[in-house]
């Protein structure tokens, strides 16, 4: 047979058609289960979370220094709403809309950052991170964009909540929220 007709020729297995390429693994295609359980993730993450500062911070009072004040974000969130609508802060909170925020960034927004842009963002950046220090880093940057960004910036607070007590119980309440979300993201 010559050459050129050959070329023709396939196996049965050349005749099937090529395979789709694989997507790639950094940024999950956000599909209507994946969201769901996204949402499930934040969910836990933030009552993990609101455990942490609102229940057993007063709880290690006595055992762990700089634990004792209850963390509860809904204040922040009232200073910020009122600051940026300007709306009553007494309005703001009749109406429930620091809590609203609250459940909205926990379940919502936190979990899609974390997911879509910071875990691949930090697998490029630091490939070396396994997911708890991608993690870590997450809290720390969630921390900062609380009580430095939220709090001071828009709030008028002294920056870091001048660095009393509360700012750590902060840290640790947004680093147990990073490593919940993370664990069920696995």
């Amino acid at each position: 047979m010559a050459p050129a007709l050959a070329a023709y020729r396939r196996s049965p297995a050349s005749m099937e058609p090529p395979m789709p390429p694989k997507p790639s693994k950094s940024v999950p295609a956000p599909r209507l289960a994946r969201l769901r359980s996204l949402a499930i993730a934040g969910a836990v993450a933030t009552l993990a979370a609101d455990l942490t500062g609102q229940t057993l911070s007063p709880l290690l009072d006595d055992l762990v220094p700089g634990f004792g004040p209850v963390f509860d974000p809904r204040p922040i969130g009232e200073q910020a709403l009122a600051e940026l609508s300007g709306l009553d802060a007494f309005r703001v909170e009749t109406l429930g809309l620091g809590q609203a925020l609250h459940v909205v960034l926990g379940v919502v927004v936190f979990p899609a950052l974390w997911l879509f842009a910071a875990r691949p963002l930090l697998a490029r950046v630091a490939p070396r991170f396994r997911t708890f220090g991608a993690a870590a880093v997450y809290g720390c940057a969630l921390w900062v964009a609380a009580v430095w960004g939220a709090a001071h910036v828009v709030a008028g607070n002294p920056p870091f909540l001048g660095w009393t007590s509360l700012a750590w119980v902060a840290l640790t309440v947004h680093l147990v929220y990073a490593f919940t979300l993370a664990a069920m993201t696995r």
